[in-house]
């Protein structure tokens, strides 16, 4: 039996506080889903980043052929078709491509923009200082996943599993 602070029994059975946070949290999504800004389309979760998993390319430091996580970060919902459309209306810079190399192209890196507030960052290999072409960037979105970094505990086949919790 757990006890409160009071110290009233409360059968075991009994879901904790964190329990009771993540059943709001789920039944508040199942009632209002997360949806896109611009086409105002069913997004999987309101935390969000796409990401492409192992994706090949040249490591920040100069090695190649690293293999890492490429994902792009906004702080805005977007579907990929709108997340494409609007990275491509950003204005660029000439330079070189991080992961595929390619010199003297258009390339985007970190980005804010004031109106409407948004910041978007590129992920390559646990670092976010990098430029990359509109060519990696359409194949990430056209292949990639939506990821999320908030995780839960789950009990799967007896063991304690860590698990993205899409939300």
């Amino acid at each position: 039996m757990r006890t409160l602070h009071l110290k009233i029994k409360v059968p075991s059975w009994f879901p904790t506080s964190h329990d009771l946070r993540q059943y709001k949290r789920r039944f508040k999504m199942w009632l209002f889903p997360p949806r896109c800004v611009d086409c105002n389309k069913c997004v999987k979760t309101s935390s969000f980043y796409w990401k492409q998993r192992n994706r090949i390319g040249t490591h920040p430091m100069g090695y190649k052929n690293c293999k890492a996580d490429f994902a792009i970060r906004a702080s805005r919902p977007y579907c990929a078709r709108c997340m494409k459309w609007f990275l491509h209306n950003l204005s660029k810079e000439t330079g070189n491509c991080t992961i595929c190399e390619t010199k003297n192209v258009p390339v985007l890196g970190y980005t804010f923009i004031k109106e409407p507030a948004n910041v978007i960052t590129f992920l390559w290999h646990w670092w976010n200082g990098s430029t990359f072409c509109m060519t990696c960037i359409d194949e990430l979105l056209d292949k990639g996943e939506p990821a999320t970094d908030v995780y839960t505990t789950k009990i799967i086949n007896g063991k304690a599993v860590t698990v993205p919790d899409f939300y």
